[in-house]
């Protein structure tokens, strides 16, 4: 019983496009680097990345200063938030491309209290950085202690920030 139970679980998880078990979150926008798995935007447990090579740049997301929307699925309902850029060149060596250690907060601390979609609108770029290779990190924790991260491939630009694609719907934003 417990098993089908488990087993139908999931399988609306799944239907719900929300992450399994194995990533509790999934970075959506700007367009994540996949893991070493290949699993693109997976927030896997190992830092920086989440198992994604921080020095991947096939998929590099223009970034203007003005702002751009930044945007996740996450399957853990109560989670703390925090969205971190570093410049590429400040790598030291690390396993996955850069250790990290000069990031710069993008977005204040913050908590969630709803599983699903959420995006947060227009966070503001680096105008010092416009032109230099970049990385995005999503860092989420958990109640139990658990951390997870997923990035982007990002550069600075010069400019304004798009109209954002984040919509406000009872307390949560949805990107549509």
């Amino acid at each position: 019983m417990l098993s089908r139970l488990t087993t139908t679980a999931l399988a609306a998880i799944s239907l719900c496009g929300l992450p399994t078990a194995s990533a509790l979150f999934n970075l959506t926008a700007p367009a994540p680097l996949a893991s070493l798995g290949g699993d693109a935007g997976a927030g896997g447990r190992a830092a920086p990345c989440g198992g994604a090579d921080a020095r991947d740049r096939s998929s590099v997301a223009e970034w203007p200063v003005g702002g751009l929307d930044v945007a996740w699925s996450s399957a853990e309902a109560q989670a703390g938030w925090q969205i971190n850029a570093v410049l590429l060149s400040d790598n030291d060596g690390g396993e996955n491309g850069t250790d990290f250690a000069s990031k710069n907060n993008l977005r204040t601390l913050y908590t969630t209290a709803a599983a699903g979609p959420f995006c947060l609108a227009k966070v503001h770029g680096i105008a010092e950085w416009v032109g230099q290779d970049a990385v995005l990190q999503v860092q989420q924790w958990t109640g139990n202690g658990n951390y997870f991260y997923a990035c982007s491939a990002i550069k600075f630009i010069d400019g304004e920030a798009p109209a954002s694609k984040c919509n406000v719907n009872a307390g949560k934003m949805f990107r549509g």
